[in-house]
């Protein structure tokens, strides 16, 4: 079953996706968190699939082996979740199904704490009834310290089988609250357009060159509307919550410009610069002008993702599958 897969795979994606990482890599602690719950809800997935679909030993040893080690698969895998859900769910809990808290209580009393657990009923111990491990389960002996001791049937399988569609419609709500969130973000920026900063920028070149044929004072005009165009950019990106840093291209083509815009600015202003002449300095401008090209380019991208919608996914699940269409808080259908 690659419904879990997919979400998970939905949430690296976003996660690592420009917009959002700078919010989530903030708290470094936070952001290692979420990829270790993706991690380990994914390998207690394949657990479980091996253990749903495969063949189970004779060996009443290896019985044992395998029963201890799904009941801890399905724990660690609602601890994964809930981790993952405080890491990235923005809106509030998500309510889960009972199945989930009676998982954890025969984890805990059959492979967890069995001899000696304190509950709310009180203190008890509890065993594994012998020879009465299969792949469906187990009986379980509990005995409080009152007195009154009772078997009940583990229905392991079935357990397994219920978690799993629970955690995929967990994970399923998840990955639908994050798209609305990042409907709404898109809609909230969309008309914004970070390439237009840039559209004053090819006339500064023009009066940059024109002022390098003589008239500095053109030059200089030019040169302040290039810091001006910048200043605003990065402005526009911190208002989306994202810093240069959020791509690695843009913070190389700002480190690219600001050496040769340093000098064109002494230079202009008659200082002591790299820059020996005029036709240096043309040299320079020109360097310069394929930079912020690309950084319009890039602006553009940006601008484009905004305009578009979510990314979809069609999760694959037995009972649900994610849409795109009119994005809105819960947009699962059943």
């Amino acid at each position: 079953m690659p419904s879990l897969h997919l979400l998970t795979k939905w949430i690296r994606e976003y996660g690592h996706d420009p917009r959002q990482r700078p919010r989530l890599i903030g708290n470094r602690y936070l952001w290692h968190q979420i990829w270790a719950a993706v991690d380990i809800a994914m390998d207690t997935e394949r657990a479980l699939i091996n253990y749903i679909f495969g063949s189970f030993p004779t060996n009443e040893g290896e019985r044992y082996l395998r029963m201890f080690g799904v009941m801890q698969a399905l724990f660690l895998q609602q601890e994964a979740l809930v981790d993952l859900i405080n890491a990235v769910y923005l809106s509030g809990t998500i309510e889960v199904n009972d199945v989930l808290k009676d998982i954890r209580a025969f984890r805990e009393a059959g492979a967890g704490h069995p001899t000696r657990l304190n509950r709310r009923a009180g203190l008890a111990s509890h065993s594994i009834v012998a020879g009465s491990v299969t792949k469906n389960g187990f009986d379980l002996h509990s005995f409080p310290r009152e007195g009154g001791g009772d078997f009940e049937h583990i229905p392991v399988l079935q357990l397994a089988v219920e978690q799993r569609q629970e955690a995929f419609r967990v994970m399923s709500e998840v990955v639908n609250e994050l798209r609305w969130l990042d409907f709404e973000d898109r809609k909230r920026f969309r008309d914004i357009k970070l390439a237009k900063v840039f559209d004053r920028v090819a006339y500064g070149f023009v009066k940059l060159l024109e002022g390098l044929r003589g008239e500095f004072v053109l030059g200089s005009w030019g040169v302040e509307n290039f810091r001006e165009s910048l200043n605003d950019f990065e402005r526009l990106m911190k208002e989306r919550g994202m810093s240069l840093d959020a791509c690695d291209s843009t913070k190389y083509l700002y480190e690219q410009i600001e050496q040769p815009l340093e000098e064109l600015t002494k230079f202009l202003k008659g200082e002591t610069s790299q820059i020996l002449s005029n036709q240096g300095a043309v040299v320079f401008a020109r360097a310069l002008e394929g930079s912020f090209e690309q950084l319009r380019r890039i602006a553009g991208e940006i601008d484009d993702e905004y305009a578009s919608l979510p990314p979809d996914i069609d999760s694959g699940g037995p009972t649900a599958r994610i849409v795109i269409e009119a994005p809105k808080r819960s947009d699962v259908e059943t």
